[in-house]
């Protein structure tokens, strides 16, 4: 954890480019979010409240383990100040996580209740591998760096005024000629005859 913690702090991050670091009220809302997790882990181990003590959660509840795993671990680049935090959930639930690997035929098929502490549940299916995979995954953040900025290297450049008609022309970019009163009336023209006849069908099998 020392040495994540160090490339975390030192690599180039978006947080440490930007003035959001020096913005109280940035870190009071990502502190807010990162405060929360708790609801999310049981006896320090990840779970799904909702649907995981009662055995019952559905496909797609079976996966949200993965998607929290990898968004708790992308906020440790971000935010560099809560990789502590975060990978003090993070590394726990991957450890209890790896006691469930142990299923299937293969001996490597992960189940989903990681809390109990236990060998496979008996659980099989891509949500529960997911959920696994990522949680691993997510411990090797600390030797990533955070996205590119134009600070940083990064080389898009955008338009902030695209679409509004005040900076450059899309249509004039595109090759597209001004929309005319003819095109207007005729685009009214033709939704009138689409809903007349959806309407005239409608009644017909009612009738």
């Amino acid at each position: 954890m020392e040495q994540g913690t160090k490339t975390a702090h030192e690599g180039e991050s978006v947080a440490n480019n930007s003035d959001q670091t020096s913005d109280p009220i940035w870190q009071t809302r990502v502190n807010g979010f990162v405060s929360s997790l708790p609801v999310f882990f049981k006896d320090g181990v990840m779970y799904e409240a909702e649907c995981e003590p009662q055995s019952n959660c559905d496909n797609d509840q079976q996966s949200f383990k993965a998607y929290l795993s990898r968004w708790m671990a992308g906020t440790t680049l971000l935010a560099p100040w809560t990789y502590d935090t975060i990978m003090g959930y993070l590394m726990p639930s991957a450890t209890a996580a790896a006691a469930q690997c142990d299923g299937g035929t293969t001996g490597q098929v992960c189940g989903l209740h990681w809390y109990e502490n236990s060998t496979y549940d008996g659980l099989y299916g891509p949500g529960e591998q997911m959920a696994a995979m990522q949680v691993f995954q997510s411990l090797l953040i600390g030797g990533l760096q955070a996205p590119f900025t134009t600070e940083t290297g990064g080389t898009s450049k955008g338009d902030p005024t695209a679409g509004t008609g005040t900076g450059t022309s899309v249509n004039t970019a595109a090759g597209l000629r001004t929309v005319t009163s003819g095109d207007k009336a005729g685009a009214g023209i033709l939704t009138a005859v689409v809903m007349i006849t959806v309407l005239s069908g409608a009644a017909w099998m009612l009738i």
